[in-house]
């Protein structure tokens, strides 16, 4: 045994906090879990004891965490003579595999105290339209065996001993001495119960918003005085002194530097979203504390603004376990290919004539496949191979803590706290390793790393997103890539025979990955996950992370697309969050996604006994808007038999035919799967392809007859894909089947009745003394993710021009930053407007950091971008697209040339300029930042459009050319055309 086993618990009577007791070795039966459903709290059970009675959600038949009934009742407990009854109220919970799981956590129930006797207790879980008590009649499920125990006489130690005192010491010293070199911030135990008992024990854990009035104490000051030992005699916050947590820590474990750039803007910012984040806390319990006095004495805390109870399971990126993501395909054996249609259903093909998309979209999943050769930028040699999955700080394992996010890296099971001078064995912190000790014994070698289990899911949707094979996915062609990984692996499960690892993404990794996402500038985010969202606003009285995260994501106009989830009727958090984008799913057929209709009418959700997965009777299609509640759809595309890229080898949940082709002997990288979580990753990339055709549109609402941005335009754009249905907004379909060719051709506009196929937009110049850099964006986005750096001061570069269509970067309105400037402007497609061709040349920005020292370079072509690569750069994608050299005379009349100016080695600039600078490369040709007419169009807009560059309103119709076409926003009508007709949308905005 690496982890050493605690002699004489029995000593005490300390059963609230007593490690759950399990069977060491498993029955012979077959497919027997390890760990029962239900369990009492603590085994042994002495009178004057509290009783407690629990489930485990993860085991079969899988009761998920107790929902109240109609009547608003959770559970109804029947104490008799002998024999106790208690029925909880809920919905059942999906997988329900029998597998032998060697760790559970329980739901726990007190039954108070009992007196000295022998009984026998059984549960039962009822549907949540049941009363309760379950009167005859209604049907009510046995919710594990029945359990016999007793409560036994008051047990004195004679502690007056003083040979069992001496015992006692030596036990309490040599548990001492392992905690002390255990490596986390937690508060060392001290008192002799927690410490004999702390061993597997399943703490509570709480999220806590401090408040910003003067005086409350900082997120520093609690953390680090959690991290003395002993205990401190009294807690800054109140509320701890009235129940000493186990251990604190930070919500945000990416600290900023003190007194540097970030951390100036935080404290002088204390109500902004970023910076209540780095003020949250993550603070645990032990598993016997009633939740609800723990919130209560947080409510009581004026430090305390918002408190809220979380656990590892309720916030589940890409799990079978989630029900945004599992994946409900019946048919084991689908034929590969055949049904997948979602790139001719949302006009793909065509959409890629006016766009192939740049810029950044980022995925928040379980890793992905880094070496998938339809997905990575570089080989395993480090040869430049064409693919958007991006470099360095564009992958992050919030799990593990590093940058390796491939769906299959081996997790080390064991946080070594020291060695046994016994047997030379690796002494593991006391709430690891053990119950993982199956996974990591599983290739035959005790190494303490074990395999995971699961995988594909990320990749198949990165597939969707940006793979390179574009004939079943990549939508957005040549945006750059990014996966943060939100799991890690607390369970070790028996599937199939084989022991692997299970992931759980916990609330708090991904709202650190949901703040980081906005922060380093990403366009959209995909999240094929969900939050059940039962009642009301989630975040009214939520205190967890993820809604600050959600607000700062806002803040920053990224867009957030959300998994609406599979449940049918529970609506999902973000999904439910105005201004995020709701994704629903449909059939092969475009039909609305219910996998158990009743005779046949796919609307009617009371028939459930043909759910793929029992018991879980509720999860079996697409979630529905409910408008009551102002939680709405927006739009929907294909759920079922989705066919994109795979992990090779790999399965996500053979049983349901979500694996690496449907041949166990062709595994060719490629798979169906089926959810909603394959859905979003499709909407999320039209997304960021009307985002990078006019990176100045804002998010928008998704009020369809309005065209303040992105939203508006992706609902205006879709079209009911059932004839059946109405146009406008339905409650299954949301406003539809999005049309990412008419979504583009609205950003684009017309003129003189000729759609554009591409736009100007300013290139935004930032730059640093402290880091020696100067970098160029067309994305406010990254502008302000380089002003939010925390070892250097980026702002604005005020020798360059005012950006006079875009006059503030996005951000919080309580903060303040200097206006946007740009020299020149750049395209936003490859479409070049003088030739008709897609020839246009590929701004691709590289970066190296030397210390705090820091260089942002372009790279214009495949060799460069190697040539750079083997200098240490790291790839960072595309930002603009320029006019190739040979193309612009003549032309291109008003365009200057572009230079990459070399003279420092570390701070590369782009210079305008027709006269090359020393030690300069011609990159290409763009369009300086001028409007002689003052309309609001620079010049080079003027001439892609053919309007008059000394005249402010080219067709005469009384609004100025800038009205009609505005670079910050859709175009209103048609600047060549003077009659009110050639309005492009029918409500209309001239007159």
């Amino acid at each position: 045994m690496k982890k050493l086993i605690l002699p004489l618990i029995i000593l005490f009577q300390c059963h609230q906090v007593m490690a759950h007791h399990f069977p060491t070795t498993p029955p012979n039966t077959p497919g027997f879990p390890l760990y029962p459903v239900t369990s009492i709290k603590a085994h042994t059970i002495y009178e004057g004891d509290e009783v407690f009675i629990g489930y485990s959600p993860t085991r079969s038949p899988c009761l998920g965490f107790p929902i109240p009934n109609f009547e608003g009742n959770t559970e109804y407990v029947e104490i008799g003579t002998n024999n106790i009854e208690i029925t909880v109220s809920g919905l059942g919970f999906f997988p329900c595999l029998n597998l032998d799981i060697f760790l559970s956590s329980y739901q726990f129930y007190s039954l108070g105290e009992l007196p000295v006797g022998t009984y026998n207790i059984q549960m039962y879980w009822s549907d949540t339209s049941t009363p309760l008590p379950v009167p005859p009649g209604f049907p009510r499920q046995a919710l594990g065996e029945n359990i016999q125990f007793e409560v036994l006489a008051p047990v004195v130690i004679p502690f007056s001993n003083p040979y069992s005192l001496i015992i006692l010491g030596g036990i309490i010293m040599l548990i001492s001495l392992l905690f002390i070199r255990k490596k986390s911030k937690s508060v060392l135990l001290t008192t002799v119960c927690l410490l004999l008992f702390s061993a597997g024990v399943s703490a509570k854990k709480f999220h806590l918003i401090l408040s910003t009035n003067l005086g409350t104490p900082s997120a520093d000051d609690i953390v680090n005085q959690a991290s003395t030992s002993p205990s401190p005699p009294a807690w800054i916050l109140s509320s701890f002194n009235l129940n000493s947590p186990s251990s604190v820590d930070y919500l945000i474990t990416d600290r900023p530097t003190a007194n540097g750039n970030l951390d100036t803007l935080l404290s002088n910012n204390p109500t902004w979203s970023l910076a209540r984040l780095h003020q949250m806390l993550i603070v645990y319990y032990p598993d016997s504390v009633d939740e609800t006095v723990i919130l209560a004495n947080f409510a009581n805390d004026v430090n305390i603004d918002k408190a809220a109870y979380v656990t590892d399971d309720n916030f589940t990126p890409g799990l079978p376990v989630a029900s945004t993501t599992t994946n409900l395909n019946k048919e084991i054996n689908v034929t590969q290919g055949i049904a997948t249609s979602f790139l001719s259903d949302l006009n793909i093909n065509s959409a890629w004539e006016l766009s192939e998309g740049m810029g950044y979209i980022v995925a928040l999943d379980l890793g992905v496949q880094t070496d998938h050769p339809d997905i990575r930028a570089f080989d395993n040699s480090g040869t430049y191979t064409g693919g958007n999955l991006l470099d360095a700080y564009a992958q992050i394992d919030f799990g593990a803590g590093d940058l390796n996010v491939d769906s299959k890296e081996p997790t080390d099971t064991c946080e070594k706290i020291g060695v046994d001078p016994v047997t030379g064995d690796d002494i593991c912190a006391l709430d690891t390793h053990a119950e993982l000790e199956p996974c990591d014994l599983q290739d035959g070698v005790n190494d303490n790393l074990a395999s995971i289990g699961f995988i594909g899911h990320g990749t198949h949707v990165t597939g969707i997103m940006t793979g390179k094979n574009n004939s079943i996915g990549g939508i957005c062609k040549n945006c750059g890539m990014s996966m943060f990984k939100t799991s890690f692996f607390p369970f070790c499960i028996n599937y199939n025979g084989v022991n692997m690892l299970f992931p759980v993404s916990p609330d708090s990794s991904s709202a650190n990955a949901l703040m980081t996402a906005a922060q380093v500038g990403n366009g959209t985010i995909n999240l094929s996950a969900g939050i059940e969202n039962l009642s009301g606003n989630f975040c009214d009285n939520d205190g967890s992370g993820i809604c600050l995260a959600v607000d700062f994501i806002k803040e920053q106009n990224v867009m957030l697309v959300a998994a609406a989830g599979n449940s049918r009727t529970v609506s999902t958090y973000p999904a439910s969050e105005a201004g995020t984008v709701a994704v629903a799913g449909l059939s092969e057929d475009l039909k609305f996604w219910n996998e158990s209709p009743n005779n046949g009418n796919i609307f009617d959700f009371s028939f459930k006994n043909d759910c793929p997965r029992f018991p879980r009777l509720d999860e079996c299609g697409s979630n529905i808007s409910q408008t009551a509640v102002n939680r709405k759809i927006d739009v929907s595309t294909q759920a079922k038999n989705v066919e994109s890229t795979f992990y090779f080898g790999e399965q996500w949940a053979d049983d349901i035919g979500c694996v690496d082709d449907t041949d166990p002997n062709n595994a060719d990288g490629y798979g169906n799967c089926t959810g909603t979580s394959m859905s979003t990753p499709q909407v999320a990339s039209i997304v960021q392809l009307m985002r990078s055709a006019n990176p100045l549109l804002p998010n928008g609402t998704y009020d369809p007859s309005l065209t303040t941005g992105l939203i508006n335009i992706l609902n205006a754009s879709a079209t009911q894909s059932d004839a059946a249905i109405p146009t406008g907004h339905n409650d299954f379909y949301g406003y539809g089947l999005p049309d990412a060719r008419v979504a583009l051709e609205k950003i684009l506009g017309k003129s003189n009745n000729v759609q554009i196929k591409t736009r100007l937009t300013p290139m935004f110049n930032v730059v640093s003394n402290d880091a020696n850099n100067n970098v160029y964006t067309p994305f406010p986005q990254i502008a302000m993710a380089f002003m939010y750096t925390d070892i250097a001061t980026y702002t604005p570069d005020v020798s360059k021009p005012l950006v006079n269509e875009f006059t503030q970067f996005w951000y919080a309105d309580n903060l303040t930053f200097p206006a946007p400037r740009a020299e020149f402007y750049v395209f936003t497609t490859n479409n070049n407007p003088f030739s008709g061709t897609k020839n246009m040349v590929p701004l691709r920005r590289m970066e190296k950091s030397v210390g705090i020292n820091r260089n942002d370079t372009y790279a214009v072509s495949d060799s460069e971008i190697q040539s750079f690569h083997d200098d240490g750069y790291n790839y960072a994608g595309i930002e603009g697209y320029i006019i190739p050299i040979a193309q612009c005379i003549p032309a291109c009349v008003g365009a200057t040339r572009l230079y990459r100016d070399q003279s420092d080695s570390m701070n590369h600039k782009l210079v305008v300029s027709n006269i090359a600078p020393p030690n300069s490369v011609l990159l290409g040709h763009v369009y300086p930042n001028i409007d002689t007419d003052g309309d609001g169009l620079i010049d080079g807009q003027e001439r892609i459009l053919g309007t008059n560059i000394n005249n402010a309103d080219s067709d005469g119709d009384g609004i100025n050319d800038g009205v009609e076409y505005p670079p910050a926003g859709v175009p209103v009508s048609d600047p060549l055309i003077p009659n009110a007709g050639d309005v492009i949308f029918v409500n209309g905005f001239e007159s």
